[in-house]
């Protein structure tokens, strides 16, 4: 995307670029300012993963597509006015560029999740290994693990479940890359699944979104309220 994205901008040069450079500095100068502004859009998903992890997808996009879009409206392209000395103290000039910036993001955007291509930064939903030994299961459908003697009970969405023959402590290792806590010994609880917290005689309770009431062990409550659950 950054070779196609360069080459477009060097042939369009837009700006005032095509008649203020000479074709090999054109190049260079699109080609440096395009891998600069990709560097800015990862660094700017990165953040949005740190800060807001269990944020939906479309909505993290918009973000980054805006914060991405007015940055380099307000930082990038004064450089490239400076550089051709076109005027840049029109309002309608920085709206179109701005709404240059934004058909550009999207456009990114689209592409990359057309074509299949992850996230420098991968979320926190990546498909989780557990859901090799779940036949027809996927990540969305898990809202919780318990323990029933030797097996691991995988409790879905629509009241239905699956045994697996297995330790627990290995079935939370193996569903890492999906959002979710380990509550009690026992309990390994969806982060999406949960509903509401409750209290009673002094010890707390997760209540999932299908009616199931969870409690929540002192070993494992400082990281739910770190996560912001309780």
């Amino acid at each position: 995307m950054w070779i196609t994205s360069s080459i477009l901008f060097a042939l369009a040069g837009p700006f005032g670029t095509f008649e203020a450079l000479e074709p090999g500095l054109l190049v260079v100068y699109w080609s440096s300012l395009v891998a600069l502004a990709f560097l800015f859009a990862y660094a700017i998903r990165a953040l949005f993963h740190g800060l807001a992890p269990k944020m939906p997808p479309l909505q993290r996009e918009a973000f980054v597509v805006t914060l991405f879009s007015l940055s380099c409206t307000l930082a990038l392209f004064p450089f490239t006015v400076g550089l051709t000395g076109e005027p840049w103290t029109s309002q309608l000039t920085r709206v179109h560029v701005f709404g240059i910036n934004v058909v550009l993001s999207i456009g990114i955007v689209a592409t990359r999740h057309v074509l299949g291509i992850d996230s420098l930064f991968p979320t926190a939903e990546s498909e989780p290994q557990l859901l090799r030994r779940l036949d027809g299961v996927s990540a969305r459908e898990i809202l919780r693990l318990g323990v029933d003697d030797h097996y691991v009970v995988v409790f879905l969405t629509g009241g239905r479940t699956k045994r697996l023959l297995m330790r627990f402590s290995d079935a939370v290792h193996e569903i890492e890359g999906l959002s979710g806590h380990t509550v009690h010994r026992s309990h390994w609880v969806a982060s999406d699944a949960i509903k509401d917290t409750v209290k009673e005689k002094g010890r707390e309770k997760l209540i999932l979104i299908d009616g199931s009431e969870i409690p929540v062990s002192r070993t494992y409550r400082e990281a739910l309220v770190s996560a912001g659950l309780i």
